[in-house]
């Protein structure tokens, strides 16, 4: 995947205006990797379900330890026209007392990332 300024990138990655695109080794244990324009990578987790193009699930930890993973599904399903994507992320409890901030954090962030792709993809963007 690969985006243009403005795009997801904005306000949701590890390397922040220098992020270019994010790739997936497609099998599960595959990396998924952020990659920078100056050739920084940072991880973001590893592939737990590789289903295309119906679903992938990770262990997802972007810029974190490994240890501190948690689990992210995503599903997607065509509908009158368009797509239905059902995002899970779960398994909270490893990032202990501040469980329940990061979660809401999260929760708020998913949201306004999935709106700005229904409107890169309204309008035709990358």
């Amino acid at each position: 995947m690969t985006w243009r300024a403005g795009g997801p990138f904005a306000s949701h990655s590890c390397g922040g205006a220098d992020a270019h695109r994010v790739s997936f080794e497609p099998c599960v244990g595959g990396a998924v990797t952020e990659h920078t324009r100056s050739g920084v990578t940072h991880p973001w987790g590893r592939l737990t379900a590789w289903d295309p193009p119906a679903h992938f699930a990770m262990a997802w930890h972007p810029a974190q330890d490994a240890a501190l993973a948690t689990h992210l599904s995503v599903r997607f399903s065509a509908a009158d026209g368009g797509c239905v994507i059902d995002l899970r992320h779960d398994g909270w409890g490893v990032r202990g007392a501040d469980a329940a901030s990061i979660r809401d954090n999260y929760h708020q962030g998913w949201a306004r990332l999935l709106g700005r792709f229904a409107a890169a993809a309204a309008t035709g963007a990358p």
